[in-house]
């Protein structure tokens, strides 16, 4: 059976394809973003980097309870908050996601390592001023939480801006929220 799931993500004005730096970056002082200038959803929808057709990606709402989710298949409605204007927008949604394990989390993590592709994530971090040793911290093993096909992305041409009181939105911190 899949479940439908609603997902923060961090704030990305680069499609969330790759870093975008500090701007509308969470204005908590002990938040992730704010004290590295990116989160790990920065590269959720960088479609460059498949593996046998696989894109796989972390997803901070399940990296944080991944052992509740593995093996499970997902449908998830993405949102993001711009922490300048508090805004928050739905962004589209991913279909069929499947929450991986470590092992799997690693064969990803040495496939990235011989593409070169985790070379150019540091790059990407490096022109905005993240914090790239930060980045080369991450183990393996929660390098990724998730994959998808590219097909199941199903992204909205304008992202639609909704209400902080709206109903579907119970919380607003990274967790995995059931969908209403």
């Amino acid at each position: 059976m899949i479940e439908d799931k609603i997902a923060r993500i961090c704030w990305n004005v680069e499609g969330w394809t790759k870093p975008s730096g500090p701007q509308g970056k969470s204005k908590n002082k002990k938040a992730y973003e704010h004290l590295f200038v990116f989160g790990h959803e920065e590269w959720l929808l960088d479609m460059t980097k498949l593996i046998d057709g696989w894109h796989y990606a972390y997803l901070q709402p399940i990296g944080l309870h991944r052992e509740k989710y593995i093996g499970h298949t997902l449908n998830i409605s993405l949102y993001s908050i711009d922490g300048e204007t508090k805004q928050r927008w739905w962004v589209g949604r991913i279909l069929d996601v499947e929450v991986i394990s470590q092992e799997e989390s690693r064969k990803a993590y040495l496939a990235y390592k011989e593409n070169r592709w985790l070379s150019e994530m540091e790059q990407q971090l490096a022109s905005v001023k993240a914090d790239t040793e930060e980045f080369k911290k991450i183990s393996p093993d929660s390098f990724a939480v998730i994959r998808y096909r590219p097909k199941n992305l199903q992204l909205l041409d304008i992202p639609q801006e909704f209400s902080a009181s709206d109903p579907a939105i119970s919380a607003s911190y990274y967790v995995l929220l059931n969908q209403k």
